[in-house]
């Protein structure tokens, strides 16, 4: 019976290197604020769902290492990856350095990229009330959902589509807002178009923040920031009541950031019986 996972994972690694091999182009890297950087690959045929992620390899920085990493461009893109690099370490640290290196000479760069992994968040679409709470760079793990939305919505019609879903996204520092913020804003006035506010968006500031009021300039008006920890056992106590009319109707609850946070979030919602159906993301 030991042999058995063994032999798994050798055919998966074997599996990984053949995939990896295919063709994957480098498209355009951006920098952000709070050494985040910005990758768009191209890679034919290839397929994913939100909330997704995929390992990653650069033989120019080492052949073995295999690094994993959310996918955050929009799944109905075919071929189209996009992913978000935060400097954590000496590798990752590694790969940004080359890559803003050779900015002008994308197609010099060798990454490899490994089929999709983990959890389809595409399952919110069976419930009416969802909430996500994404801590720092966790919000990787719903951008790709997003992005997703108006066409999922578009294609749900008639079959229990979400008619609310609320996104909570709290981060230490003003500044590491700034990969996704204006994008989200933007997901937001699209969806408004075509769906009475169904996307709500909060968001929260837990650190000290000196320049906070020159940076917030940097970003839309109507985009407001809470220099608070979300307060959960209100926001939950107000989500049990405009729904517990209903009682087959569950409210679905998606969390990518730390035990600590996910843990609170547990007790909180225990005390509402089965009415919040919760899942951990692991955090990438």
């Amino acid at each position: 019976f030991i042999l058995i996972p063994v032999i798994l994972q050798i055919l998966e690694r074997i599996y990984r290197e053949y995939i990896g091999s295919r063709y994957t182009t480098v498209i355009k890297v951006k920098k952000h604020s709070y050494d985040c950087i910005d990758i768009e690959l191209y890679k034919p045929f290839f397929k994913f769902n939100p909330g997704q992620w995929v390992l990653l390899n650069c033989p120019d920085i080492s052949y073995f290492q295999w690094h994993p990493f959310t996918i955050i461009s929009n799944c109905g893109d075919i071929g189209h990856i996009q992913l978000l690099l935060k400097e954590r370490g000496k590798w990752t640290k590694s790969l940004s350095e080359l890559l803003l290196r050779n900015v002008f000479y994308k197609n010099n760069i060798n990454l490899r990229i490994s089929s999709p992994y983990g959890y389809n968040c595409n399952i919110i679409l069976q419930y009416n009330t969802v909430v996500l709470i994404a801590g720092g760079i966790g919000i990787t793990s719903f951008i790709s959902l997003l992005k997703s939305l108006k066409y999922n919505l578009n294609n749900a019609k008639g079959k229990g589509n979400p008619k609310k879903i609320c996104l909570h996204w709290i981060c230490k520092n003003i500044c590491d807002f700034d990969c996704f913020i204006n994008e989200l804003y933007e997901i937001k006035c699209n969806l408004d178009e075509l769906y009475n506010n169904v996307l709500e968006l909060y968001f929260y500031v837990t650190g000290s923040n000196k320049n906070i009021n020159m940076i917030i300039n940097n970003y839309s008006p109507t985009i407001e920031f809470n220099n608070s920890r979300p307060d959960f056992n209100e926001i939950f106590e107000i989500l049990y009541k405009n729904n517990k009319n209903n009682k087959k109707d569950h409210i679905k609850v998606i969390i990518c950031g730390s035990n600590e946070m996910y843990n609170d979030i547990y007790i909180i919602t225990k005390k509402y019986g089965n009415k919040f159906s919760i899942k951990n993301l692991d955090l990438y």
